[in-house]
């Protein structure tokens, strides 16, 4: 079999991943400032901090990887740019962590070979991670395995330990791909081959029992912007340990995949993960962002898909056996874009309810869904609809309301893009209540 490399994944697969980490522009002093899995979420250049240049950059990477443009050219393009704004040669900056003047390269033709090149294979990288998982999701439905062999090219450049793995093949969602999927360091050249078992057999690949063993023990790193030590696989530079496509979604996938553990387990994860919320708050809120944008452009046609928005706290999986009789089959709490276009169609048309109260959240409180459910002041079960209610304080003795209907039959596209239908805690709608009728009424049980 060839062994081919990222580097011929289809452009919109990396103008995709591309454009997702161009939604954060994070000015960074150091490299070590956005740290690993981050750079799948964000888009940063070291020294950028004080220079209105990210967009400027990030605009032209996105143009030079729509057209096939060389470097050369790219740079050609740019420097002028970057040359304007003050942001070339060295000079005397401001360190913002330590309030020092340092004196710093700033734009270069070598900084700039160092900027292409990691935003091109890292955008490539991630864009083929999101033909692996499609092609995973196809075997699973066949009840068949994906694996992945790791590729080196294997010349005088290559580096010892990435020689040594190459020929490594072990299913897609090994762990070992999440801190060795390539590139696993500055200038790296390897790729990860995707191989059905049919593959295996036709090329006769044999999958290993578990990772290679290394030579080396892992080393310590210590982060000298956050003083956070971290430890950093043999063979892989400190930073690049982690797959550049799975951090993508991180978060949603991670919360969606909770849906298959039990319950009790699932609904501590936020505990045992603190940055897991954060994470879900930013991927949602573009998510919003996005619908709200169809509706101002007079497309807000439902898709059918859905996403995962949070989990059920743990207090509240131990007491809906007790308050209800019947316990939850999964902690993990998932929408459907249908809702939410109903819930931005609402605040947009100032709709109200029979009390006069506005029947739908504005769309900042809806993009800070996932953070409501994971802090709500309030948890009510309400015995006529059969549903969760979260609450918390609004003006004049409102409470701002969120509907969450348990063990529902959500029907909804995977990411294979396939119907499906999913049992699972979904957001019904949100609103106001009178927080008074909540705390009073016998139709409440508060739960937490």
């Amino acid at each position: 079999m060839p062994e081919v490399s990222p580097f011929g994944v289809q452009p919109e697969e990396a103008l995709a991943a591309l454009a997702t980490r161009g939604r954060r522009l994070d000015p960074s002093f150091a490299w070590q400032d956005v740290w690993q899995d981050e750079h799948g979420k964000a888009f940063t250049v070291a020294k950028s901090t004080g220079f209105d240049i990210l967009g400027d950059i990030h605009a032209s990477l996105t143009e030079a990887l729509q057209n096939g443009e060389t470097f050369e050219s790219w740079r050609q393009r740019l420097t002028p740019i970057l040359r304007a704004k003050g942001w070339w040669g060295r000079e005397d900056v401001t360190d913002p962590a330590t309030g020092k003047v340092v004196t710093a390269q700033l734009g270069s033709p070598r900084r700039l070979r160092t900027i292409y090149d990691v935003n091109m294979r890292v955008s490539r990288a991630a864009g083929h991670w999101a033909q692996i998982e499609r092609a995973a999701e196809r075997e699973r439905s066949r009840g068949r395995t994906l694996y992945l062999r790791y590729v080196a090219v294997r010349d005088e450049r290559t580096r010892r330990s990435h020689r040594h793995w190459h020929g490594t093949v072990l299913p897609h969602d090994h762990t070992w791909w999440d801190t060795h999927t390539p590139p696993n360091g500055w200038r790296c050249r390897c790729s990860p081959l995707a191989l059905t078992e049919r593959d295996l057999r036709r090329y006769g690949y044999t999958p290993d029992e578990g990772p290679p063993s290394e030579p080396e023990p892992d080393r310590l790193y210590r982060n000298p912007r956050t003083g956070e030590v971290t430890r950093v696989p043999p063979g892989i530079d400190p930073g690049w340990a982690h797959n550049p496509g799975r951090t993508q979604h991180t978060a949603t996938q991670a919360v969606a995949r909770l849906a298959s553990l039990p319950p009790d387990l699932a609904a501590v994860a936020p505990l045992v993960n603190p940055r897991l919320t954060p994470a879900l708050v930013r991927e949602f809120g573009q998510w919003v962002g996005d619908i709200e944008r169809q509706i101002l452009d007079g497309q807000p046609r439902p898709k059918g898909v859905a996403r995962a928005v949070g989990l059920l706290p743990p207090g509240v999986v131990a007491s809906l056996p007790v308050v209800v009789g019947e316990g939850v089959s999964s902690a993990t709490i998932m929408v459907a874009d249908r809702q939410i276009i109903h819930m931005l169609r609402d605040a947009k048309a100032d709709a109200v309810t029979a009390e006069g109260l506005p029947k739908a959240w504005p769309v900042e409180e809806v993009m800070r869904l996932p953070e409501i459910l994971a802090a709500p002041e309030a948890i009510y079960w309400d015995r006529q609809t059969k549903s969760l209610i979260y609450t918390v304080p609004a003006a004049d003795g409102r409470a701002e309301k969120l509907v969450v209907r348990v063990n529902y039959v959500l029907r909804h596209r995977d990411e294979a893009g396939r119907r499906v239908e999913t049992e699972t805690n979904t957001v019904i709608s949100t609103g106001y209540e009178r927080a008074v009728a909540l705390a009073t009424s016998r139709r409440f049980t508060r739960l937490r």
